[in-house]
């Protein structure tokens, strides 16, 4: 698609995020900076990662050199221990960070989480009250599970899918860029050309995925409403629709769309997984691409 495109498409997200006041707005990006902050812990923990895998290929110890793993051995007052005291000392240093990382991570996620759900049910009681002070006959122009579904499913997926996805994409963002950032003073070279891969097949990735998602999703909430929509008739008529002997008929159909529906079902609920082995095989190539470029790049003792 075009740049035009691209532009139509952020208009919904950016709909959804002028729902919330500029208070809202405010506290949604402050978590964000501290999400941020936090991955600042994942880059001392892959440092700390880094400075075990050193000392322990070159045998740094208690004779290490003026080296940049010395004076971090030094800073640390671990530089007289043997190797296997630095190692496990540095190795419970990465634990913890990580840990914290990762607790810290969960509870916000979940405060954001729920935050955001308690927000979702405020708009859809908004939208129920206003529902009922509509006219009788601007109600009867639209399908009742259309309304059923707008009052109540839709401002839950509207926070927590949209909004809550988007929180999501951006603590994950941050957390790329800082890496990359610290990638840039080790080795210029390596992060380039780890920008170029990961960066061209997470595009790939999104331009295949991004039309069939949204296709998907129009397809499973007509589907969904038409079937509700039919059970509701039969109910309502059921005695009639006995007497002309349609209920078989209508089982039938309701059968069709269940079908059909679980189909796009199972398609929507693959697609993180398309993604998530798309990128599993791109890191399996990276990485050994990677480490030919070191190899012949530098020796053992100096490659990434």
């Amino acid at each position: 698609m075009d740049l035009g495109s691209d532009k139509e498409n952020t208009k919904p997200l950016l709909r959804v995020w002028n729902l919330l006041s500029k208070v809202e707005k405010k506290k949604l990006i402050l978590i964000s900076f501290v999400q941020t902050a936090l991955g600042f812990l994942d880059l001392i923990a892959v440092a700390i990662i880094g400075v075990i895998a050193t000392i322990s290929v070159t045998g740094f110890g208690v004779k290490g050199s003026n080296s940049t793993i010395s004076r971090i051995l030094e800073f640390l007052k671990i530089q007289n221990l043997s190797l296997q005291s630095q190692v496990a000392f540095l190795g419970s240093l990465a634990v913890l960070a990580l840990i914290i990382r990762t607790v810290c991570t969960a509870y916000f996620t979940r405060r954001i989480i729920a935050y955001l759900s308690h927000k979702g049910a405020e708009l859809s009681a908004r939208a129920i009250g206003k529902t009922f002070e509509t006219s009788i006959l601007k109600l009867q122009e639209r399908n009742q599970q259309e309304i059923v579904f707008a009052v109540t499913s839709a401002p839950m997926y509207l926070f927590v899918g949209v909004i809550g996805s988007l929180m999501t994409v951006i603590s994950d963002s941050s957390l790329l860029v800082i890496l990359i950032c610290a990638l840039m003073f080790v080795d210029v070279a390596s992060t380039l050309f780890t920008l170029v891969i990961l960066g061209t097949s997470s595009y790939l990735i999104y331009r295949m995925l991004r039309n069939q998602s949204r296709i998907l999703g129009e397809q499973i909430t007509h589907l969904n409403v038409e079937s509700n929509t039919q059970i509701i008739q039969v109910l309502e008529s059921f005695r009639f629709l006995r007497v002309r002997d349609r209920t078989t008929f209508l089982a039938k159909k309701l059968e069709e769309l269940r079908l059909q529906s679980g189909l796009v079902t199972g398609k929507i609920q693959f697609m993180p997984h398309i993604s998530k082995y798309y990128i599993e095989i791109a890191l399996i190539v990276f990485t050994f691409s990677l480490a030919a470029v070191q190899f012949l790049l530098a020796d053992a003792t100096k490659a990434i």
